[in-house]
């Protein structure tokens, strides 16, 4: 959080929202290699990366962030740094995302959504839809006390969430000594 904050000027709220989409995607190790999805995709999937990005999901050709962060990487060995500067140049062609990750007024949710909704699933111009996403409105998030707005979150948002949450409550716990 620290790195995105201080690199990025980020709240601790927005990092902590894209900590929390790291997690769920990679547990946050930089290079991980989804062999999974490389099952599933053939030489397109595979993810790699923090966000772990794929050359999957654009029928115009432009889905190709896995062969974007390993031009970017140039044969260095990942780092949590690398990862997160290729991010950092990435999310500048999102700006909308941008626009989230850079109001110091926005919460964890926003950040939370913004990310999932925008730079996992969106494109450039737009978020995906929630109809897009699959999310579904529970009554369970209206009375969650760390919900500041109804956000109609799928369960892979949810999780984000969650963990986006777990981050931001220990870095105030490291930072509170």
């Amino acid at each position: 959080m620290n790195y995105l904050m201080q690199q990025a000027g980020m709240s601790s709220t927005a990092a902590a929202g894209v900590v929390g989409v790291f997690m769920a995607e990679s547990g946050l190790e930089p290079g991980k290699y989804n062999e999974s999805e490389r099952e599933l995709y053939g030489e397109l999937g595979g993810g790699r990366g923090l966000a772990q990005w794929t050359n999957v999901g654009k029928k115009n050709g432009t889905g190709r962030r896995r062969d974007a962060y390993e031009a970017f990487l140039n044969g260095r060995t990942p780092t949590l740094e690398l990862d997160l500067d290729f991010f950092l140049e990435e999310v500048q062609s999102r700006p909308k995302v941008l626009a989230v990750l850079n109001n110091p007024n926005s919460t964890i949710e926003d950040t939370v959504d913004a990310m999932h909704r925008g730079y996992e699933n969106g494109t450039s111009k737009a978020f995906a839809t929630p109809k897009q996403m699959g999310y579904r409105y529970t009554e369970a998030w209206a009375n969650n006390p760390y919900i500041t707005r109804k956000y109609d979150f799928n369960e892979s948002a949810q999780e984000r969430l969650r963990l986006a949450q777990q981050a931001y409550k220990a870095y105030k716990a490291y930072n509170a000594n």
